[in-house]
C-alpha cells in the first residue's frame, strides 16, 4: 500500500500479476490481487456515491473514486491521506481537510483489481458452511485458507466475532445475505492475523452492510454490489462498493495493517495508535 504518514506502507502489485496470482495459486494473498486497489481505505467504483459526513470523522488513509463515481465530503471531517479520482468522477469536498491533496488517476486496473478478488473469492469450495452469525463466535485458522460460507446472514449485537490465526492464516467469508454489527460488536483479530488477510465478501446485489453503536471492523469489505453504512467505530478497513458508501456518526478508519514483512518498520507507532484509538472510542 502507498506510504501514509500515520499507519503503513505496502507493497503495489500492478493488476496484471494479480491476474497471474489467481489464476497459477490455489491460495493467494487478497492484498496482493488488489494490487494498487489495496491502496485505500475507502474506494467507490462503477459509479458509486461515497457520503463523508460529520465533523469528527477521520480517515487515516486514502479515499479512491473510480469511473463516474461522486464524493461528497462535508462536516468538517479529515482526509489524513489523498484523494485519487477517475477523470468522470465528481468531487464535492466543501474545503473539509485533505492532507495528501486530490489526484486524478487511472481507475481502470484499479477496477479490474477489485474484479480479479470478486471472481477469485466467488470460486473458493467452502472450508466451512453456517447458515448464519447471530451470537459471540471464534473461528480459528488451520495455517492456510479458510472459505467460510454465510448462506443467510451475519447479526450481531452485543457480542464479538473473533477470528484466531497467525499471519499466514487468509479468512475470506463469502456472505449470501447481509451483515449488521451494533451494540459495541467488534470484528477481533488474533494470534498475528492482519485484516489485510481478511475478506468479507457480499455475493451479489442484496441488503446493505451496515455498523452501529460503536461497532470496530478489520479486514476487506468487498460489496460491489452492496450498500455499505458505517456509523461509529473503529475500522481497521477497506471498504469497496459499486453503489453507496456512507460514513456518520464519527467514525476512525485506518488504513488496515500491513504484512508481517512491512508490519515491522511500524510495529510500535501504528500498532500503540491503533490501539489507543480502538480503547478511546469505547470510553466515549
Amino acid at each position: 500500500m502507498k506510504q501514509i504518514s500515520y499507519f503503513h506502507a505496502g507493497p503495489i502489485t500492478l493488476a496484471i500479476v494479480a491476474f497471474v496470482v489467481v489464476s497459477s495459486t490455489a491460495s493467494a494473498s487478497p492484498d496482493s490481487i488488489l494490487g494498487s486497489a489495496s491502496d485505500y481505505s475507502v474506494l467507490g467504483i462503477n459509479g458509486a456515491i461515497t457520503n463523508l459526513s460529520s465533523g469528527p470523522l477521520r480517515i487515516n488513509g486514502n479515499v479512491g473514486e473510480g469511473d463516474n463515481s461522486q464524493l461528497n465530503f462535508s462536516g468538517g471531517g479529515q482526509i489524513i491521506g489523498e484523494v485519487d479520482y477517475a477523470s468522470s468522477a465528481t468531487l464535492n469536498t466543501g474545503g473539509n481537510t485533505i492532507s495528501g491533496g486530490t489526484h486524478q488517476t487511472n481507475f481502470s486496473p484499479i477496477e479490474q483489481s477489485v474484479q480479479n478478488l470478486v471472481n477469485y473469492a466467488n470460486s473458493l469450495s467452502p472450508t466451512q458452511t453456517f447458515s448464519s452469525i447471530t451470537s459471540p463466535m471464534t473461528l480459528v485458522g488451520d495455517g492456510g485458507q479458510n472459505v467460510i460460507s454465510i448462506t443467510n446472514d451475519i447479526h450481531l449485537s452485543g457480542g464479538n466475532l473473533t477470528l484466531s490465526g497467525s499471519a499466514s492464516d487468509v479468512f475470506i467469508f463469502q456472505i449470501k445475505g447481509t451483515m449488521e454489527l451494533s451494540g459495541n460488536t467488534d470484528i477481533i483479530l488474533t494470534g498475528g492475523l492482519t485484516p489485510n488477510n481478511v475478506v468479507w465478501d457480499f455475493i451479489g446485489s442484496g441488503s446493505q452492510f451496515q455498523t452501529s453503536g460503536q461497532s470496530d471492523t478489520a479486514g476487506i469489505f468487498l460489496a460491489p454490489q452492496r450498500v455499505i453504512n458505517i456509523n461509529g467505530g473503529v475500522h481497521d478497513s477497506e471498504f469497496i462498493s459499486g453503489v453507496t458508501l456512507s460514513f456518520q456518526s464519527n467514525p476512525v478508519l485506518l488504513q488496515p495493517t500491513p504484512e508481517p514483512s512491512s508490519l515491522a518498520l511500524l510495529a510500535f507507532g501504528a500498532g500503540g495508535i491503533i490501539i489507543a484509538l480502538r480503547r478511546l472510542r469505547k470510553v466515549a
